[in-house]
């Protein structure tokens, strides 16, 4: 071989350096989506329901890390001077049952729906009455 001419360099070793730095970039983007993807998947364990017997309005505050942030989301949504929190769970269903009448309510939780439900509904000293409201919070499978 001639002294002046060098042989051709291999094209993967300038692939090498950029190919690195895909993998680093597609091992952190995965990391990231991984992080983001878990922050979805997770809601808060506190939920609650409240209401106001005079407007027979209510609100709910779901998916909280704590009782007092999903009680004050509750009376915020809720949005009358007179409103309470009827009822508050963590990791489970919450249930509001309406009467016929402003003031008839009943509040059912547990931890399946069907529980909540029925829970509200026997609360309730009406015979009309009907689930207005359902709540849901804690990890999901």
């Amino acid at each position: 071989m001639h002294p002046a001419t060098k042989p051709p360099i291999p094209i993967t070793r300038f692939l090498q350096p950029a190919s690195r730095r895909l993998q680093r970039f597609a091992a952190l983007f995965s990391l990231l989506f991984a992080f983001a993807l878990a922050s979805v998947c997770y809601a808060g364990p506190y939920c609650a329901i409240a209401y106001s017997k005079s407007t027979g309005r209510y609100g709910h505050g779901e998916g909280y890390d704590n009782r007092a942030a999903a009680e004050y989301r509750a009376l915020a949504e809720c949005g009358t001077r007179d409103a309470r929190v009827v009822g508050w769970v963590k990791n489970g269903y919450l249930c509001l049952a309406l009467g016929q009448y402003v003031g008839t309510y009943g509040v059912g939780y547990g931890s399946d729906i069907y529980s909540a439900k029925s829970r509200a509904l026997r609360r309730c000293p009406s015979n009309s009455a009907r689930i207005v409201q359902t709540v849901w919070a804690g990890a999901r499978h």
